[in-house]
């Protein structure tokens, strides 16, 4: 006696059935029913998943800025070091070295929106 088994893979559902091949009798059947998942679920998982991407663009983002700086020799000495805003205040009404300059644009990287 050969056995079939049918299944009806559904959104919320799964039916299943078993038949004997030689005969076409039905032998079993029946379904089992999953609850749906709730909108406010559904929002909940997808504010995680853009936290996490929007985090890992940042981290991307400051990395491709310190090798930017690396390649045309500007310090990276300066960030953390020398006040970003002092900085960005001198850059628009006076000069600034190398080391402030880089602390500027990478305050700037760092909280872009």
């Amino acid at each position: 006696m050969k056995k079939v088994l049918g299944l009806d893979i559904g959104i919320s559902s799964v039916g299943w059935g078993i038949i004997d091949q030689e005969t076409g009798e039905i032998i079993d059947a029946g379904v089992r029913l999953f609850e749906e998942a709730s909108r406010n679920a559904n929002e909940e998982r997808r504010g995680f998943r853009g936290s996490r991407r929007l985090k890992r663009r940042r981290i991307h983002r400051l990395e491709r800025a310190r090798q930017l700086f690396e390649n045309n020799n500007l310090p990276l000495t300066g960030i953390g070091k020398i006040d970003p805003y002092r900085a960005r205040y001198k850059s628009i009404y006076g000069t600034v070295t190398k080391e402030e300059l880089t602390s500027a644009l990478y305050h700037l990287l760092n909280f872009r929106t």
